[in-house]
């Protein structure tokens, strides 16, 4: 029965993952459609068509409908790979569109009205978001034990997670960071870890009178494009960003040790923090009227 499958994955897996929410979601609308019908039922392809109207007809995006479609897909093909089905059947998904970033870029002026405009956790999410290129997540989920200081090195995916699709990379520790000691999870309030910035983020940019798509991904993107704008090559910036290479995969954890892997991304994102982060007298959270690394020049481009 989908039901059974479903209940395991979410009582097995999905529960112990951060999207436990969405995903126990998204596997409540397969079983409204679906109801007591088994994986055998799935081989209809015209009852999975009906499925995906009935999807259209709650009003759900075309990219909604196939997050919904994977997370049912994922819990089936759990349950094959562990012994529990002979087969799966196929499953079709629907077609999405390219889908929009999910933050505009800023300029650097944007990124100090920003920073000086944020709660001080937050404050800290941006120096370390611009400093790794990193995905939100991994910066939220960030702890000390993951910085190792002696080499230089950040180590985005922390012992113990498995690697995905959204890869987390090891990177070089910008000089600006090498500073910042702490113990626990580095993104704190009040003593205690902070699962997410998106409130707090939100209040800094309205503050800080920002318009448009500004999101925590805004900062990753910004530094990607900083990167590419200070001529570092594609490679390192693929490798900085986590975008997985088959010829790097294996061999990443001894990769990162070399004095010359990621240099030139490191350097870049290092310019960046301090030009948008640290004043010129070498303390933070101040003011700063001058652009002493010409940063505002090529943001602006």
């Amino acid at each position: 029965m989908l039901a059974d499958i479903f209940r395991r994955y979410q009582d097995e897996h999905s529960s112990k993952l951060r999207t436990a929410e969405a995903n126990a979601w998204a596997l409540s609308i397969w079983l409204d459609f679906w109801g007591t019908a088994s994986v055998a039922d799935l081989r209809d392809i015209k009852r999975q068509e009906r499925f995906h109207d009935f999807m259209r007809g709650k009003g759900l995006k075309a990219s909604t409908i196939d997050r919904n479609i994977v997370i049912g897909k994922a819990a089936i093909n759990r349950a094959w790979k562990r012994g529990e089905l002979v087969s799966v059947p196929y499953i079709s998904t629907v077609k999405v569109g390219a889908k929009p970033p999910r933050g505009r870029p800023l300029s650097v002026d944007e990124l100090r009205a920003l920073y000086g405009a944020s709660v001080p956790h937050v404050k800290t999410f941006i120096r370390w978001m611009l400093g790794t290129c990193a995905r939100p997540e991994a910066i939220l989920e960030l702890t000390d034990v993951q910085v190792d200081r002696a080499y230089g090195l950040v180590f985005l995916n922390p012992e113990g997670r498995e690697q995905n699709k959204k890869h987390r990379a090891t990177v070089k520790l910008p000089e600006s960071l090498r500073e910042e000691v702490w113990d626990g999870h580095l993104i704190r309030y009040a003593g205690q870890r902070v699962g997410s910035v998106k409130k707090a983020f939100q209040r800094g940019k309205e503050r800080a009178k920002l318009e448009g798509a500004v999101t925590a991904y805004s900062l990753r993107h910004t530094a990607a494009r900083w990167m590419r704008m200070q001529g570092v090559d594609a490679w390192q910036i693929q490798t900085q960003m986590g975008h997985r290479r088959k010829d790097l995969a294996t061999t990443e954890i001894y990769t990162a040790f070399s004095p010359e892997y990621l240099t030139d991304a490191c350097a870049a994102l290092d310019k960046l923090v301090r030009a948008v982060c640290v004043p010129v007298d070498g303390g933070r959270d101040r003011d700063r009227t001058c652009d002493p690394f010409g940063v505002n020049e090529v943001l602006s481009r």
